[in-house]
């Protein structure tokens, strides 16, 4: 095992403490960040919005590819594309638009119980069944 496999296994005591009070900082940040987002759709429309908030999200990704020296292409290209049309495209920029039309916490409230309508789909369309782990994690996520 290498110096970096050590450091990642083992955080010790202040490393748990540094990762609550980044997780805590985190939902603030989450939160206000709809109140920010709501205000910059007062300088422009919700999909050039989207487009630029994604456009230099990618330019650092390929950025920090280049530097680890990762390919930029990745593995299965069609997949990939639709997946990147579905999330980038249809969920940030309609996202944006629902911003755009209501208010930032029905929009914020909308957007974070997507993971609750995604157990609901899958139950109804593929017949999917939650096992205790994942009821146990649906009990976590509610109160949030």
């Amino acid at each position: 095992m290498n110096r970096n496999e050590s450091e990642i296994g083992d955080v010790g005591p202040r490393g748990r403490r540094l990762a609550a009070l980044a997780l805590l900082a985190l939902a603030p940040v989450w939160g206000y960040n709809w109140v920010v987002m709501k205000v910059g759709l007062r300088y422009s429309q919700p999909f050039t919005f989207s487009a630029l908030r994604t456009f230099f999200g990618a330019v650092i990704l390929f950025i920090v590819l280049a530097i680890l020296r990762r390919p930029l292409r990745p593995r299965a290209l069609g997949l990939t594309t639709v997946l990147g049309l579905l999330q980038t495209t249809g969920f940030v920029g309609l996202a944006m638009w629902a911003l755009e039309s209501g208010g930032a916490a029905k929009t914020s409230i909308l957007i974070y119980t997507m993971p609750f309508w995604l157990l609901l789909m899958a139950w109804l369309v593929l017949g999917e069944r939650l096992g205790k782990m994942q009821w146990a994690a649906v009990a976590l996520a509610s109160p949030g």
